[in-house]
């Protein structure tokens, strides 16, 4: 029996392809926060930590925001909801399935109840033309 494939719908492939990006760039902050304390030279001439102060001041905040903790937040919120999508397109997958199994099995169901009933009508049948019916010349 060939397995039928699950239909890809185009909201989908976009909800992947956004929350990927979302990912991979949270990832990319993540990498560029680890060069920024790790990179060659003194932090004071390091154009990335110097990014991180520039935007721990854009928002007012008096300490440095780490670029390796905002990435790894990136990361796991992004993740959080390509799980969730993943859950709720599989589910949405399974519903129809098992909907089709349902209607497969109510349809088997009513051809048998409509084959028992032509098999009764044909053994009725047969019992009455096989039953004799008195004859009246013998009277």
């Amino acid at each position: 029996m060939a397995m039928n494939k699950k239909k890809i719908r185009t909201s989908e492939i976009v909800a992947y392809s956004i929350f990927g990006l979302i990912w991979i760039g949270g990832l990319v902050v993540c990498c560029l926060g680890i060069y920024a304390y790790n990179g060659p030279g003194k932090l004071a001439y390091n154009p990335i930590y110097q990014a991180q102060k520039t935007l721990s001041s854009y928002l007012n905040l008096s300490s440095t925001v780490d670029f390796r903790i905002l990435g790894s937040i990136i990361c796991l919120i992004a993740m959080c909801f390509l799980i969730g999508f993943l859950y709720h397109f599989a589910n949405k997958v399974d519903k129809g399935t098992s909907r089709k199994s349902k209607q497969l099995e109510k349809l088997k169901k009513l051809l048998e109840e409509e084959d028992k009933k032509a098999n009764e009508q044909k053994v009725e049948t047969t019992q009455v033309s096989s039953t004799s019916v008195p004859n009246s010349n013998n009277q």
